[in-house]
């Protein structure tokens, strides 16, 4: 499948990563099974960053990687969907510069669920000071 098919998937259905086929294989399995890394990278870093999201016990360095790769490709859905699917710690969110923040806010308006939003507003009220 082509890097836009399988991102539109995803956007609509992240978890489709994590479903099993008759014989227990994922995407992912699928994925190594016909494809070398090579293939297409783009491909690999999205299947893998939305699987590695899923995770309970993910590192915040990792999740932060997974966006940097993902703003890396161009793929700004997966960058919402990292912020919708990982609950981001409150000192990752305090590393954001106040400079990205309207940007920020846009692309999660027009992308992530409304709670994500208002998560990220909780976080850092100081984006609401008026000087």
């Amino acid at each position: 499948p082509s890097i836009k098919v399988v991102s539109l998937l995803l956007e609509r259905y992240p978890l489709a990563v994590t479903e099993e086929d008759g014989d227990s294989n994922t995407p992912l399995d699928y994925w190594n099974e016909h494809h070398s890394p090579e293939h297409d990278e783009n491909i690999a870093t999205i299947l893998y960053g939305i699987e590695n999201l899923h995770h309970d016990n993910l590192d915040p360095s990792i999740a932060l990687l997974i966006i940097k790769e993902f703003m890396h490709i161009g793929w700004l859905a997966g960058v919402a969907l990292a912020f919708d699917l990982y609950p981001f710690p409150v000192e990752m969110l305090k590393s954001i510069p106040m400079s990205a923040i309207p940007t920020l806010l846009s692309m999660l308006g027009r992308r992530c669920k409304k709670l994500t939003m208002w998560n990220v507003i909780i976080e850092r009220q100081d984006i609401l000071k008026i000087n």
